[in-house]
């Protein structure tokens, strides 16, 4: 249905794309820091921020992203898969 090499421009452009989203989104889950940390810290996101970068540094804000990865690719793909061959059906 697809020529191989725009199935492989489009692997490569959602490998891109997802791993672009999750490397700028992740920092900023602090919820999730939140709830794990809610005794030791204050009440705000910002204290829980920094508790976390003075025990983890940067990279501890970073911690996940490979399961991000796991869980978004394939979902990316099939939006993407399908997107596209609607597109083309109705053109």
């Amino acid at each position: 249905m697809f020529p191989i090499d725009v199935v492989r421009d489009w692997c490569l452009l959602l490998l891109l794309s997802v791993s672009f989203f999750a490397f700028f989104s992740l920092p900023l889950q602090v919820k999730s820091k939140m709830q794990a940390a809610r005794e030791r810290t204050g009440p705000g996101a910002w204290s829980v921020a920094r508790a976390h970068w003075r025990s983890e540094g940067a990279p501890g804000f970073f911690k996940g992203w490979s399961a991000a990865m796991v869980r978004s690719l394939p979902a990316h793909a099939v939006v993407l898969a399908t997107y596209t061959t609607i597109m083309q059906l109705l053109l």
